[in-house]
């Protein structure tokens, strides 16, 4: 009875620890159509002004990639192919399991090449959800118009003379 018991804790502190283990750090799969075989993906923090290194690498194949990686707390980071401008923003903490699906256009040439994303749907990242949420107004305030135009009329000149006199 009691090689029965020790069996048990033994099981349930093991799988305790695995639970903890996977806690430790995010893993990101990305599924992103057009992007070209052999093409380094970087994960690199954002919402920074620091130039930033990657936190972590991985080569295209058959326009899949993934990254494992660890954060202290909830981080903002670009995902980017090394050398082109352009990127896919995602919000993670540790035990996130994120899914990414997109498609992938390259415009320009040499050293403007870039990589418009489109058709870009995360999973499995709940604070990426909720910080799309909160940075909805910023797409709503850039498709606003002002509904009346202001013109404004520089004063005359003998109106700035007439100002100028007064102030003597």
């Amino acid at each position: 009875m009691k090689m029965i018991c020790k069996l048990v804790c033994f099981i349930v502190l093991l799988c305790g620890m695995n639970a903890c283990s996977a806690q430790d750090s995010f893993t990101i799969k990305c599924e992103v159509a057009g992007l070209e075989d052999g093409a380094v993906m970087a994960l690199v923090p954002g919402a920074t002004h620091k130039d930033e290194k990657p936190l972590a690498e991985a080569t295209v194949t058959d326009g899949k990639f993934s990254f494992t990686a660890s954060v202290e707390s909830p981080r903002l980071f670009f995902i980017r192919q090394q050398g082109t401008w352009g990127a896919i923003e995602v919000l993670v903490e540790n035990g996130d399991k994120v899914g990414i699906v997109a498609a992938a256009e390259y415009q320009g040439e040499w050293a403007e090449r870039g990589v418009v994303f489109s058709g870009v749907e995360v999973t499995g990242a709940p604070l990426h959800e909720e910080y799309l949420g909160k940075m909805a107004f910023r797409e709503e305030m850039g498709n606003m118009k002002p509904t009346t135009s202001v013109t404004r009329k520089s004063p005359s000149r003998s109106a700035k003379r007439g100002l100028s006199a007064t102030k003597r």
